[in-house]
């Protein structure tokens, strides 16, 4: 195979470290500095962005940790070098290893220098139910495996890094002995995907049950959320997997489990801005005039996703406007509501609910038994036509394994 000798520490050159601190500092200039939009922005658009010495603020700590890293780098290599021409031993020889290096660059400096330093910020263990409070266990920084090692102490504190809304991800009166007598009854997996031996009576049932809740012909479920996503959205927009010549608008904020299933689609997407949409029906305007570039004709299918409410800013969709347009302009509306089903609307139906829209006039519903359920997975919810083809046609029905059972018990329960 083929044989290249090991790089430096971090691959980079002096003169890179340079040039990269040098963009970092750059970078913080152009964050201080009064900014105007590329182009101009739709009348109802909203700034997101935090205030601007929270931004700063990061970006300069960042910069702190990079130079901080550059500095470690080259104290060792200097110690290294003046071991090795004044030491008794002879340095060693050059390693050598097959194909190229697992982490190199700012990579591999980020991991070593940077991440330990912010670590503990990071993927800090729990013990018991993840309820309204957790117990978090105690760690120590340890010299010796230079990474953080648990004390056996915990600390009790509030939960607020969590999507259990309503709770039921815990330990309870109700759900908890019902999962438990599933697990007595039908095991803990299914150890097969849904297009195998791995769909149950519960499975049917749940389905059946998601369809009614929704006001939807049929509804088809699987084991995780983001693949809900990633693995549906391809086949909804081709089922052949042939993606040429359909549209995608999608909101600029839209989930990434959204954006890898458009991607992986190969639907030509165009990003509206957030929430706005003005934004949205001039983008609708101008792909049925002009269709597809080059005088190809006219789009076979445009597709708009919009999110219920998007997680990561507290924000309702204006779902009423999106679904005017939608019939104004002869597309279909796909509809994520991961964060809305059961938290919102006099019964727990999401925004349609809420926002007193007829769940008919959203084409596509999504959704996972993640946040207000309490359990795992996800569901997409449309005509029976449209299910049928997703049951036979998605990557998450035909090679994933299928939801467990007690996970399936603790969403009916």
């Amino acid at each position: 195979g083929f044989r290249c000798p090991n790089r430096s520490a971090t691959g980079m050159s002096p003169l890179g470290f340079v040039v990269a601190a040098l963009a970092l500092a750059l970078l913080a200039w152009a964050l201080l500095r009064p900014r105007k939009p590329a182009r101009a922005l739709p009348a109802d658009y909203h700034e997101l962005e935090p205030p601007r010495t929270v931004l700063v603020s990061s970006v300069l700590f960042y910069v702190y940790l990079f130079i901080r890293a550059c500095v470690l780098d080259a104290w060792d290599t200097l110690v290294a070098r003046a071991r090795g021409r004044g030491g008794a031993k002879a340095a060693a020889p050059r390693a050598y290893r097959v194909g190229a290096p697992l982490k190199s660059g700012m990579k591999d400096l980020y991991e070593r220098r940077m991440f330990g330093f912010i670590s503990d910020t990071f993927n800090r263990p729990i013990t018991g139910e993840a309820g309204g409070e957790v117990s978090v266990c105690e760690r120590a920084w340890s010299p010796q495996t230079k990474d953080w090692e648990l004390t056996g102490r915990t600390i009790k504190c509030l939960n607020l890094g969590s999507y259990n809304y309503l709770g039921f991800g815990g330990c309870d009166g109700l759900c908890t002995p019902q999962v438990l007598d599933t697990v007595r009854a039908a095991g803990t997996s299914m150890a097969s995907t849904r297009a195998e031996h791995g769909t149950s009576a519960l499975h049917l049932e749940l389905e059946r049950t998601v369809a009614a809740f929704l006001g939807k012909e049929a509804a088809v479920t699987m084991g995780m959320g983001f693949a809900t996503n990633s693995t549906m959205i391809p086949v909804l927009v081709d089922a052949d997997g042939d993606g040429r010549g359909v549209l995608v608008l999608s909101d600029a904020l839209n989930h990434s489990s959204i954006i890898e299933g458009v991607r992986a689609s190969g639907a030509a997407v165009v990003p509206f801005v957030h929430n706005s949409m003005l934004d949205l029906e001039a983008k609708l305007r101008d792909a049925r005039l002009r269709g597809r570039p080059g005088g190809a004709g006219p789009w076979r299918k445009i597709i708009v996703i919009v999110e219920g409410i998007y997680s990561m800013e507290g924000e309702f969709c204006n779902l009423r406007e999106a679904v005017a347009l939608k019939k104004a302009y002869g597309a279909y509306l796909y509809l994520d509501e991961a964060h809305s089903i059961g938290a919102v609307g006099r019964s727990g139906r999401g925004v349609c609910e809420l926002l007193g829209v007829p769940t008919s006039e959203v084409d596509v519903m999504m959704g996972t038994f993640t946040k207000s359920f309490g359990s795992v997975g996800g569901y997409i919810a449309a005509d029976a036509d449209v299910v049928a083809t997703l049951r036979a046609r998605s990557q998450g029905t035909l090679c994933a394994a299928a939801m467990s059972p007690p996970a399936v018990r603790q969403v009916l329960a």
